[in-house]
C-alpha cells in the first residue's frame, strides 16, 4: 500500500493483503514467493515500458482513494454509530 501511495507500480508475492490490493497486470504483478524468474521478468517489463508504469501508477492511486483519511474516518463513524444505536436499543 505504501508503494502504491508513493506512485509506484508494485511487484510483490502473492500473499493475502498483497492480492487484495494488487490487480495483476493493472497495478503491478504478483508472483509466487519462489518465482525469481517471474520477479525478474516483471522488473524488466516495468523498466522498459514507461507507459505501462504510468498506467499502473494511475490505477493504484485510484484504487487507494477508498483508503483516504476522509473515507476511513467516515467508515469508522458509521460503525460507531451502528454500535451506539444497537447498544441503545437493548
Amino acid at each position: 500500500m505504501e508503494a502504491m501511495a508513493s506512485g509506484l507500480p508494485v511487484l510483490c508475492s502473492d500473499i493475502r493483503g498483497n492480492v487484495d490490493l494488487i490487480e495483476n497486470g493493472k497495478g503491478g504483478y504478483t508472483y509466487n514467493k519462489f518465482d525469481s524468474d517471474g520477479f525478474a521478468q516483471g522488473i524488466d517489463k516495468l523498466a522498459n515500458d514507461e507507459q505501462l508504469r504510468s498506467n499502473m501508477v494511475k490505477h493504484n492511486r485510484k484504487k487507494l482513494e477508498k483508503f483516504s483519511i476522509e473515507n476511513v474516518r467516515a467508515e469508522y463513524l458509521r460503525i460507531l454509530n451502528n454500535l451506539v444505536t444497537d447498544f441503545s436499543t437493548k
